[in-house]
């Protein structure tokens, strides 16, 4: 119990037994209106370094068992988490969305001087919930979506964002009454 510290030649290092969070409300702001809400949030396996220089870094593996972001329902969710003083890093990111999976990597820069990288890979997302997010309401859409989504951006800076995302898609929209109209394809932007 507790935190166990080891100090070497003016390097601090410190491990602690696995911390398990539980629910964690996430706040509305201007990037999150609507807010959110992690469950079962755990945290295994983590060590922190502080080097003599002031530098640091902490590694950890992070799950949770569910929640809501925005308007967003989560699965569940885990990834390994790296942070130092320029960047955090997720990899081995593999999570339960919108009826489908997602998995791959994360690297964020902390400062605007370098790019952040998102490449991740998708099956079987729900349209209507994906179209949903977007427009605000449900669309009569039943279908799927599969693909990659290779992202780069200064910083923290989406309004820099520029990359790839590839997705085929399998749906039919319109409802029984009005006709079923079939949308299948590849879409690249």
């Amino acid at each position: 119990a507790g935190v166990r510290l080891t100090i070497r030649e003016g390097q601090i290092e410190g491990v602690t037994d696995d911390i398990d969070a539980g629910d964690i409300e996430l706040a509305k702001s201007e990037a999150l209106t609507e807010g959110g809400k992690l469950n079962a949030v755990k945290i295994a396996k983590p060590v922190f370094v502080l080097e003599p220089s002031g530098r640091y870094r902490a590694t950890a593996d992070m799950s949770l068992g569910g929640g809501i972001v925005g308007t967003v329902p989560l699965g569940a969710a885990a990834a390994k988490v790296e942070i130092d003083n320029d960047r955090a890093k997720l990899t081995d990111i593999s999570a339960d969305v919108m009826d489908g999976r997602l998995s791959g990597t994360a690297s964020i820069s902390l400062s605007g001087a370098d790019a952040s990288r998102v490449d991740a890979e998708f099956t079987g997302l729900d349209l209507s919930k994906l179209a949903a997010v977007q427009v605000g309401r449900v669309i009569p859409l039943d279908g799927k979506a599969d693909g990659t989504v290779n992202l780069s951006f200064s910083g923290t800076d989406l309004a820099t964002t520029s990359g790839e995302i590839q997705a085929s898609l399998s749906a039919n929209a319109g409802n029984a009454d009005d006709g079923n109209i079939p949308l299948n394809g590849r879409i690249e932007l």
